[in-house]
């Protein structure tokens, strides 16, 4: 990777500019077979959001019950 290798933030992720929200990203987890990223939702812990970085976009987002 060397210099070549730049770091981008997922834009399908929110940031916590807007503070008017209840989405905010803590803890993620990658599946080694489909590349996708879970990340969990610090304010409402049964809902995790299914990402795929390599499109920067939202899968699908799990509610547990």
């Amino acid at each position: 990777m060397g210099d070549t290798y730049v770091a981008t933030p997922l834009t399908v992720l929110p940031d916590g500019a807007d503070t008017s929200v209840d989405d905010k990203p803590v803890g993620s987890a990658v599946d080694p077979i489909t590349g996708l990223l879970y990340v969990g939702n610090e304010q409402r812990p049964a809902r995790v959001r299914v990402v795929n970085p390599a499109s920067d976009t939202r899968v699908r987002v799990l509610d547990l019950e």
